[in-house]
């Protein structure tokens, strides 16, 4: 604590300067998300859009024998896209409802060491929602 006290100015470590390289095994993992919804009206009738993706990536770094290898031992990404959209129409014969359709593809590739398999996936939907309520 002495020591601390008497020092010109504080030990690195607490001044955010990193004193040390971290070695492998290592890892390094990215995120990036992106969405976006809109409402559109007309009149009474109302269209929403959702549109969304995500990107993720993870690179593992295992002790090698070789350290000219800068290489990941495995590389994994994974791609998201989402797609929403849906028509709401105005209220008839105490009638309201929702039609719309759902999409998605994913699409999974890795390098390196063998963890899961690459794989592309599509899928969809369609949806009708009606409501009714009776008069009062």
């Amino acid at each position: 604590m002495q020591n601390a006290i008497a020092a010109p100015r504080p030990n690195n470590v607490f001044l955010d300067e990193s004193t040390y390289d971290i070695k492998r095994p290592s890892q390094e993992v990215t995120h990036h998300l992106l969405k976006s919804k809109s409402i559109l009206k007309f009149g009474e009738h109302k269209i929403n859009i959702l549109l969304s993706g995500q990107y993720n990536r993870r690179k593992e770094f295992d002790v090698v024998i070789n350290s000219a290898n800068t290489k990941p031992q495995m590389d994994l990404s994974v791609l998201t896209l989402t797609e929403d959209i849906s028509w709401e129409h105005p209220k008839k014969y105490n009638l309201n409802g929702i039609v719309g359709v759902s999409a998605m593809q994913q699409n999974n590739v890795y390098g390196g060491r063998y963890f899961i398999p690459n794989y592309h996936s599509y899928t969809f939907g369609g949806y009708a929602i009606e409501k009714w309520a009776k008069r009062k």
